[in-house]
């Protein structure tokens, strides 16, 4: 929606793109308290292979058996694999609600709100990280360098 506002010529349709990307900046701000939650001192295991939900396998003739099977090897990659679920909450939602904050177009929003967003970039040992969920981080810090800020 950013890319359409940038581009519109019609200032009423332009208002409008405004209005739904600060409304869904102010949607994603809730998010980033999320990131306080994660914990770089107390990293769950990660389990990296996929065949080990192989002995769930099973022929899916019906959309049924295909959820079973796939809420059964769901429930065992979060035994297997505890970090999953924690960089995708602690990690993945406030980094993409970032970007998200950073792509209204109100600079002064923008400012106000920039502390939030750099506070979230910070918190991260991305070298830690095993997912790439994190790559949103990169946009929301481009920018706010693109507006000045940071």
């Amino acid at each position: 929606m950013r890319a359409l506002w940038e581009m519109e010529t019609d200032e009423a349709v332009r208002a409008a793109y405004a209005r739904g990307l600060e409304a869904s900046a102010a949607v994603a701000m809730e998010s980033l308290p999320l990131a306080q939650e994660f914990d770089p001192a107390a990293l769950r295991p990660f389990e990296g292979d996929w065949r080990k939900l192989n002995g769930l396998w099973e022929p899916q003739p019906t959309i049924a058996k295909a959820t079973e099977v796939a809420e059964a090897q769901a429930k065992l990659l979060g035994r297997l694999s505890p970090r999953r679920g924690q960089e995708f909450r602690f990690v993945r939602e406030p980094a993409f609600a970032a970007w998200i904050v950073t792509l209204a177009p109100d600079p002064v929003a923008l400012k106000a709100r920039a502390p939030a967003v750099e506070k979230v970039l910070a918190r991260f040992p991305y070298e830690q990280l095993v997912y790439s969920q994190f790559f949103p981080l990169e946009s929301a810090w481009h920018r706010l360098h693109l507006a000045g800020i940071g």
